[in-house]
């Protein structure tokens, strides 16, 4: 019982590093939105959100490196941010 409650506590302090996204493609869209976006990075894992600006996007995770989003309408391509 003692290792289970040790290992426990180190991956709680430990935690999942957070996500981070290297490249968008593709890069520029039109301001309606609509259209599908590739979002690669690292630590997509159990990812809770995907946000262009400040509008939330719908996504579907491919792998812990790769996302496919549909951009928001008025979504910023230059400021994307994924939430594990």
């Amino acid at each position: 019982a003692w290792m289970n409650e040790s290992l426990t506590r180190i991956q709680a302090t430990v935690g999942i590093p957070p996500p981070k996204v290297s490249k968008v493609d593709p890069s520029i869209g039109p301001t309606s939105g609509g259209n599908q976006v590739t979002i690669t990075g690292t630590n997509f894992l159990n990812v809770s959100s995907v946000r262009f600006g400040s509008a939330n996007a719908s996504f579907t995770p491919i792998s812990p490196t790769t996302i496919i989003a549909t951009a928001p309408p008025g979504g910023a391509l230059n400021a994307i941010t994924v939430v594990n």
